[in-house]
C-alpha cells in the first residue's frame, strides 16, 4: 500500500497500530520525514502555531527555516497580530 498516495490522503485514512507494526525501519524514517515536512510547511504559513514552545524548542526547530523564511514568519505573525487587534479575533480565526 502507498501511504503517500494522494488516494490514501483524501480518504482521511488513519493508520492502525497493526499497519505500524508491519512497517519496515525504512518506511517509518520515510513517514517520520514526510510528518516533519508537513509540519514545516504548516508552520511556515501558520507560524504562531508555536508560539506557545519553550524557547529552547521553538529556536531549534527554527533552525530548519532560511533566514528569509523566518522573516515572513516575524512579518506574518505581525500582520495577523495588528488584525487580532482591529477583528478582536484570535489567532487563526477566520
Amino acid at each position: 500500500m502507498d501511504y503517500f498516495s494522494t488516494d490514501w490522503q483524501e480518504k482521511g485514512e488513519e493508520f492502525t497500530e497493526e499497519q505500524l507494526k508491519k512497517l519496515s525501519f525504512d518506511e517509518k524514517k520515510e513517514i517520520m520525514k514526510e510528518m516533519i515536512e508537513e509540519q514545516k510547511l504548516l508552520v511556515l504559513h501558520e507560524p504562531w502555531l508555536i508560539a506557545d514552545w519553550d524557547r529552547e524548542a521553538r529556536d531549534k526547530f527554527l533552525e530548519m527555516y532560511t533566514l528569509e523564511e523566518q522573516e515572513q514568519m516575524a512579518v506574518r505573525c505581525e500582520l495577523e497580530h495588528q488584525r487580532c487587534k482591529e477583528t478582536g479575533k484570535g489567532f487563526g480565526d477566520g
